[in-house]
């Protein structure tokens, strides 16, 4: 989940620190973070470059996105570009596995984690496991969610959630227990909006 990184439309959180070439910069910057690694999964893996807007922006034409696939995000708000997406792409035991664009900690073997997660009952050592799961989220630092992972289409994931607010993840784990679907939490991890996260990624 991206967006073309347009000064002025991206990471406007990083100004007036920065300015907005600036973040339009550091945004750039974290889609190819985010790209090596997924690149380092199986080939056969698809890999879905899942846009706001133009398709055909210049920077998407760098070889880290060379064998991704492209589609347009569809919806007036997250939940339902989200919805969209996933539901496009779902298909009979084969997870869809919603990505975006700002998390410079995440990784290959962390994603692998979470597809274990899904095809596994095992208790693992490092998430907390709320029972067999369907569901499997890596939150955000901030309250929402930095990857979220399914077997299955499930639409209220992406209903009656306050988009962009420290109460994204709450709302939707208790989405989740209201519908009796089992899930995987893992640990958290920071992602990149505000001056201090990128200093944080600087300095690691």
């Amino acid at each position: 989940m991206a967006k073309p990184p347009i000064a002025g439309k991206v990471k406007t959180r990083l100004t007036p620190y920065y300015s907005a070439g600036q973040a339009a910069n550091i945004y750039k910057k974290l889609l190819l973070c985010t790209a090596k690694w997924i690149n380092e999964l199986p080939k056969h893996y698809l890999r879905v470059l899942a846009l706001a807007e133009q398709l055909d922006h210049d920077f998407f034409n760098d070889s880290a996105f060379s064998h991704w696939e492209r589609y347009l995000q569809q919806g007036k708000d997250l939940g339902e570009r989200m919805a969209n997406v996933a539901q496009h792409y779902m298909k009979p035991n084969q997870p869809v596995i919603l990505v975006g664009g700002d998390c410079p900690v995440l990784n290959a073997s962390l994603f692998q984690q979470v597809l274990m997660s899904l095809s596994n009952r095992t208790e693992s050592p490092d998430c907390h496991q709320y029972s067999c799961n369907k569901v499997a989220i890596v939150p955000a630092e901030d309250g929402g969610y930095v990857l979220i992972a399914m077997q299955q289409f499930l639409p209220y994931l992406f209903e009656n959630i306050q988009w962009g607010t420290e109460q994204v993840l709450e709302q939707t784990t208790r989405q989740l227990q209201s519908n009796n679907v089992s899930y995987t939490l893992f640990p958290a991890l920071w992602d990149v909006d505000r001056p201090e996260d990128y200093q944080r990624w600087c300095n690691n």
